[in-house]
């Protein structure tokens, strides 16, 4: 912490001014507890680190780029007549693409509403991004929706003193796939199946469950077509997508007890049709994070950090070789691709929402259609 001390008392202003060796630390460090306090009852710049941190983490755990750094940091100079603004992040991917990411949260309700940013501002982003050689792309975290999507600034319309993007522009134009987003679809049919710890017994459950928050887990298993899972990488996939990726609980599969106490559960993956059930890799990983990071009832931030950890990244490629040995769940892995950008801004918004990818599958086409096992 020496340096980056030493790099934060040269940033305060005021700092400069005065011989180094008769700075007093005492004041340096009221001043930044000051600031500290300042920033930690301020909710709105809370969750704006936060999702920047998330998105972070997220990229991180999908183990799909060569290089993630913070863009935003240290001091900036350029021409006095072009200035620049420094978006969140550079990313390199394995392709050596740089791309430069500003990161967006969207709140449930600006879930439908145009998202907006100034003319000056965008032009600002724009500018650096041809200074440094690379492409300006925006994250926006759909807070409602539990989504990422990546659009390109070019897929931005002018709309008076700002650029505009809709959700249904920005999910039929995500190239979060260029991160590592893939989609998850599983066959056959699987599901967890939860019992309440019997009174006056301990529980000896996986330590993902002691929270649950419907009662004390005393028992938990995952079953394929009625056989318990027994497979390492099979049970932690199906936990993943059991836990963070959507699972669905119908009315019949939750017990009660004669005073109407839920003791036992059962959480489904399967869709109606028999069709192959689909999780995003990115939703999962942005779930866990929050769950490690928020209070999941207020909604508050608890921490600002949260580990990334890509194992189930790469236990889904293990997974998807339909070869494995003993390998009762199929995996497949779906890349969805962006639409295709219309030539005018209003061909672009009469198109927008329609819902077609050039290559790939639709998120939520639950048909397996363009989804192909990797291997």
């Amino acid at each position: 912490m020496r340096i980056e001390a030493l790099q934060l008392f040269a940033q305060i202003p005021g700092a400069g001014g005065g011989h180094l060796r008769d700075a007093d630390p005492s004041d340096f460090g009221a001043r930044v507890a000051t600031g500290l306090t300042e920033s930690l009852g301020d909710d709105r710049l809370l969750h704006g680190h936060w999702v920047q941190d998330l998105f972070r983490a997220v990229v991180i755990s999908l183990d799909s780029i060569a290089m993630i750094k913070d863009e935003d940091t240290g001091e900036l100079y350029c021409e006095p007549d072009r200035p620049l603004r420094l978006p969140d992040y550079r990313v390199v991917t394995k392709d050596g693409e740089h791309l430069l990411i500003e990161v967006k949260n969207v709140g449930p309700k600006a879930t439908f509403k145009p998202q907006k940013i100034r003319t000056e501002i965008f032009a600002e982003l724009q500018a650096y991004a041809q200074v440094t050689g690379a492409r300006l792309v925006f994250a926006h975290y759909w807070s409602m929706l539990s989504k990422w999507t990546l659009v390109d600034a070019s897929r931005f319309v002018r709309r008076g003193r700002h650029l505009e993007i809709t959700v249904e522009e920005a999910v039929c134009g995500s190239e979060f796939a260029l991160l590592g987003e893939r989609l998850i679809l599983t066959q056959p049919a699987a599901c967890m199946r939860i019992v309440a710890v019997v009174p006056g017994e301990e529980p000896t459950v996986d330590p993902d469950f002691v929270d649950w928050p419907y009662f004390t887990p005393g028992a938990v298993e995952f079953l394929i077509d009625g056989e318990q899972v027994t497979d390492s990488q099979e049970y932690e996939l199906i936990k993943a997508m059991m836990l963070y990726g959507g699972a669905i609980l119908g009315p019949s599969d939750l017990v009660v007890d004669e005073e109407q106490r839920p003791i036992e559960m059962v959480l489904r993956m399967a869709e109606p049709g028999g069709h192959p059930t689909g999780s995003s890799l990115a939703q999962i990983y942005t779930n866990r994070y929050i769950r490690a990071t928020k209070d999941v009832v207020g909604g508050s931030v608890l921490r600002m950090r949260g580990e990334p950890d890509p194992t189930l990244t790469r236990l889904l490629t293990a997974a998807a070789d339909s070869n494995r040995p003993g390998s009762r769940l199929k995996v497949m892995i779906g890349i969805q691709r962006p639409a295709k950008l219309p030539s005018s801004p209003d061909e672009r918004h009469s198109d927008a929402g329609g819902g077609t990818s050039d290559t790939g599958t639709q998120p939520d086409s639950g048909d397996g259609q363009g989804i192909r096992p990797q291997v």
